[in-house]
């Protein structure tokens, strides 16, 4: 068995962690709006040849000077400080949960802008319990394929709170089983779980009941 597990709002808090990240920029007089206005870079071709918006610290930084018309070199010192330990952000039930598999069964897959995302990951000290940490700025199908291909009839299981991501693994991986992790904390979490996905689970203590029937 292998297990592809998902990590924002799977076994992260992005929801406080953004709460939080978010007040750093207030308290240097950024106001909400500007902080929004000012998250994504306009475009990026990601491996899916689409362009999809990413989020890049630095670029964020220079587009609120332009704006702000000051230097915010404060903000960056503490955006660095703050990255450094991301984590009291784990929910608790991921450390059960990993306790359950061996190192060579997980496999951390996770969305994003590689250079913000390995900062998150890596400050979040949650590493050490995968095999493999892998950030795709596009579907995480195609990574999952080759490693089914590589492995053969072994289980293959996706977590993911994204039902976007879990639809186009089970389309393009006939053989995986989809579990949607829907946390009450999660940032889609009212976005209902499709019919196509047979299992969906509140934490992963309850994901972790759903595997061992599998």
């Amino acid at each position: 068995m292998l297990l592809f597990v998902d990590f924002d709002d799977t076994i992260f808090n992005t929801k406080e962690f953004k709460r939080d990240y978010i007040s750093l920029f207030q308290k240097e007089g950024i106001a909400k709006r500007e902080f929004d206005d000012s998250y994504y870079l306009d475009g990026i071709k990601g491996e899916s040849e689409k362009m999809i918006k990413m989020y890049d610290v630095d670029a964020q930084l220079k587009r609120l000077e332009s704006v702000k018309g000051r230097v915010l070199k404060r903000l960056a010192s503490q955006i660095d400080g703050f990255m450094q330990d991301t984590q009291k952000y784990v929910f608790e039930d991921f450390y059960k949960f990993a306790g359950n598999f061996s190192h060579e069964q997980l496999i951390l897959i996770s969305f994003g802008s590689r250079s913000f995302q390995i900062k998150k990951i890596r400050s979040s000290g949650v590493s050490s319990y995968f095999s493999k940490v892998v950030v795709t700025d596009g579907s995480k199908s195609g990574y999952i394929n080759d490693i089914v291909k590589e492995k053969g009839k072994e289980k293959i299981i996706l977590l993911d709170d994204r039902c976007d991501q879990l639809i186009n693994a089970v389309q393009c991986v006939k053989s995986i089983i989809p579990i949607r992790i829907k946390r009450k904390e999660g940032r889609y979490s009212d976005i209902e779980t499709p019919k196509t996905i047979k299992c969906e689970a509140c934490s992963l203590d309850e994901a972790l009941r759903i595997i061992k029937k599998i």
